[in-house]
């Protein structure tokens, strides 16, 4: 379905149309009245329901006394290869992220394991004396759950 909104006109006379490749659709148009805004302006919404043919051009085209000529706003139905060009590229921006954030989880753990590798050896710590524990940076802490919060919301 296609939606052709038209807002902050007077008066209120209008005329919306919709084409299809130059020739105007009747069949499947639906559209609400004239709505008033309360600020001596109108408003309309006119919906083409259609199912797009490859290589189709639709067209709301919108008569009003307050313009010169007509205004034409055109959309143009996507090819299938067009289509599955934007969703590669939906699904390769995914897959980035799942591989970010795996390179933060496993960096995250070889960080924790660093220090303890640079601790001294149980018999070095004297009586009464913890170990040495680095902590991590707080960005990359603050990074990783950003980063989980943004995967769990993509998925």
């Amino acid at each position: 379905m296609l939606v052709c909104s038209v807002t902050d006109f007077y008066p209120a006379h209008i005329k919306v149309r919709w084409f299809r490749n130059d020739q105007e659709e009747t069949a499947g148009v639906v559209s609400t009245p004239v709505i008033r805004n309360g600020d001596w302006t109108y408003q309309i919404l006119v919906m083409l329901e259609m199912t797009p043919q490859r290589g189709d051009i639709y067209t709301c085209r919108v008569e009003h006394p307050s313009l010169q000529s007509p205004i034409a706003v055109e959309w143009r139905a996507q090819s299938g290869s067009a289509q599955s060009k934007m969703l590669s590229g939906i699904g390769g921006f995914v897959l980035g992220l799942i591989f970010l954030g795996l390179g933060l989880v496993i960096r995250h753990r070889k960080q924790k394991d660093f220090p303890a590798a640079c601790e001294p050896a149980p018999s070095e710590i004297r009586a009464g004396q913890s170990s040495p524990v680095l902590p991590l940076p707080p960005t990359l802490e603050a990074m990783a759950v950003t980063l989980e919060s943004v995967l769990w919301a993509a998925s």
